[in-house]
């Protein structure tokens, strides 16, 4: 895979998790009205402010994850496609951090069932891909101009 495919892809990546980060933010200002349709009314969730701000913090964290994996993507996969070489280390960096966060959170989402385990599976899977497609494109690139500069 060629270094603008690969920008390309990681940019995407990049904006996929700005659009998670603002639908977590949607979800964080809408939650009243989230415990709403599924008939709990506003009086009941006073009632229990601490499942309602429970909920709130689990979107803010969301939203804070997800803001801060899709503006370095976003960023470096700009970079990738320019050809810069601080944004292919960022991104061999980056890429790392990204597959141990999803493992992470394919460990701590086990306990919820079969279904999102299968998801977390194939979430760690195509990051694990590029990953691998990452580092071996990169990685020997940055070794072969290394070799031939000597």
């Amino acid at each position: 895979m060629n270094r603008r495919t690969l920008s390309l892809i990681v940019s995407l990546l990049g904006s996929i998790y700005l659009g998670f980060a603002a639908i977590s933010l949607y979800q964080y200002f809408r939650v009243a009205e989230v415990f709403a349709s599924y008939g709990l009314s506003e009086a009941a969730q006073n009632d229990v402010p601490r499942i309602v701000e429970e909920v709130r913090r689990t979107f803010l964290f969301g939203f804070t994850v997800f803001l801060l994996l899709g503006l370095p993507s976003l960023i470096v996969g700009v970079g990738l496609y320019f050809r810069k070489e601080w944004a292919r280390k960022a991104w061999l960096v980056l890429v790392l951090l990204i597959v141990l966060l999803h493992l992470g959170r394919l460990v701590v989402d086990y306990h919820l069932g079969g279904l999102w385990l299968l998801e977390g599976s194939l979430e760690v899977l195509l990051i694990g891909v590029l990953a691998i497609v990452s580092w071996k494109g990169l990685y020997r690139k940055h070794i072969v101009s290394s070799t031939a500069a000597s």
